[in-house]
């Protein structure tokens, strides 16, 4: 099984500011060698090259936080294995 490392940027005024994205490392592709959408930027973080997943959804500081928002890009990476897959 491969891993990857996953970052999230937490802005000043969290939890009012939203989190909306997710940086990985290394950098994923699809073995189809299909494109995967939105995942073009790169960030340095520790001298490594982050792939950012710009990802959005609707935040409320009431029901989502880092926990939260880690389950959305879990649900993102396997959604793009299935999508890829159909």
């Amino acid at each position: 099984m491969a891993t990857a490392d996953v970052a999230v940027q937490i802005h000043p005024g969290y939890p009012r500011e939203k989190l909306d994205m997710v940086y990985v490392y290394p950098v994923l592709s699809l073995a189809s060698g299909r494109t995967i959408p939105a995942v073009e930027a790169r960030e340095q973080i520790d001298q490594r090259a982050f792939q950012r997943w710009s990802r959005h959804y609707p935040w409320n500081p009431l029901q989502h936080n880092i926990p939260i928002h880690l389950q959305f890009a879990t649900d993102w990476f396997e959604r793009e294995l299935v999508r890829v897959a159909a």
